[in-house]
Parts: C-alpha cells; sequence; structure tokens
C-alpha cells in the first residue's frame, strides 16, 4: 500500500487544503575563533517549521555584527533539498568562512533570515539516541550516539544543536561523514 497523496488532502467542505510553508528563527550563534586554517567567522540558526507542511531552506541570508563591522552573507545550505522539516519540527543552518582579516576572540552577533519553500513530504526519518559528548583527547571533545532510521538512507546529513542552561543555542555541527543505512541497522 502506497502513500496517500497529500495533493488530494481536502477539508470537510470540500476544499483544497492550502499549503503555506513557514519558518520562524528561534536562536543564533556567532563567534571568530582559530580554526584549522585560520581566523574563522562561525554563525549558526535553529529555525522551526512554523507552516503547515513540509519546507526546505531555500536561502539563508546571515547579518553579523564583528567587533563593530558589518558582514553580510547569503548562501543555499548544504543538502537543503534533502533537508525537509515538518511542521512543528526544528532544524538547524551553520555556516564557516575563513578571514584572515578577523581577530579570535573579538566578539561577534549575527541575526538570520530564512527563505523557505514547500517541500515533498520526507520518505525517511533518521532518528538520533543516547548522544554523549566526552572530552576523551587533550583539547578535543569526541560525539558518540546511534543513528537509526525508518527506512534506506543513502545519504544523510545530521545536524546536532547546542545549548546552554538557559536554553539558549550556542552552536551547531553537523556530521561530516555519510552513514548509509537500509532501515534494519543503526550506526
Amino acid at each position: 500500500m502506497g502513500k496517500p497523496d497529500r495533493a488530494s488532502v481536502a477539508r470537510r467542505d470540500g476544499l483544497p487544503v492550502q499549503r503555506n510553508p513557514a519558518v520562524a528563527v528561534t536562536g543564533t550563534a556567532a563567534y571568530v575563533f582559530d580554526g584549522a586554517e585560520g581566523p574563522t567567522l562561525y554563525g549558526a540558526a535553529a529555525y522551526e517549521n512554523t507552516g503547515n507542511c513540509p519546507v526546505i531552506i531555500t536561502n539563508a541570508a546571515l547579518s553579523f555584527n564583528v567587533g563593530g563591522t558589518a558582514y553580510q552573507y547569503s548562501f543555499v545550505p548544504i543538502m537543503n533539498d534533502k533537508t525537509v522539516v515538518l511542521p512543528g519540527e526544528t532544524s538547524f543552518v551553520a555556516f564557516w568562512h575563513k578571514d584572515s582579516s578577523l581577530t579570535p576572540g573579538t566578539a561577534a552577533a549575527m541575526t538570520a533570515s530564512l527563505d523557505c519553500a514547500k517541500a515533498e513530504g520526507r520518505d525517511v526519518t533518521v532518528y538520533a539516541k543516547d548522544i554523549f559528548l566526552a572530552d576523551n583527547y587533550p583539547g578535543f571533545t569526541t560525539m558518540t550516539g546511534t543513528l537509526s532510521s525508518d527506512g534506506e538512507c543513502d545519504l544523510n546529513l545530521v545536524y546536532i544543536g547546542f545549548y546552554d542552561s538557559s536554553d539558549n543555542l550556542i552552536g551547531v555541527w553537523h556530521f561530516t561523514k555519510n552513514a548509509p543505512m537500509d532501515g534494519s541497522d543503526s550506526k
């Protein structure tokens, strides 16, 4: 038995349901740090799908204030067409930009404006559980946990959002290695 045709959904009065894609930025974080390739401007945003249909982010416009100087960047998030967020769910965007003119540790702030579009329903959901951070190397933290899926997933991008004790976003990271799954295993 196949999935129901989402376009055929109708209200009780027989009129089609209007699909309204919308997202709201719920938190941001910004830093200038000494990255592996030199001074790096970093920004992250958490967002919630506040519409009534699945969405993808089609553009992220980030405005930074770094030590009193304004910087603006606009980009399409990596794998945006595969990052389908259902109504009520939260997801993230993250940005790294090497800039030798910046000084690591300089105060930074950021605002984000996200454009979204209606997406087709998500075919596969990836679940993360038992996430654990370990300071098991000098100056280096590792993350462990279990990923599983409810179907076959050849390519995925998993974002992890970090929050402080007051529930403020402090950063976002995403896995750099793909973990293909067939729906019956965990990684």
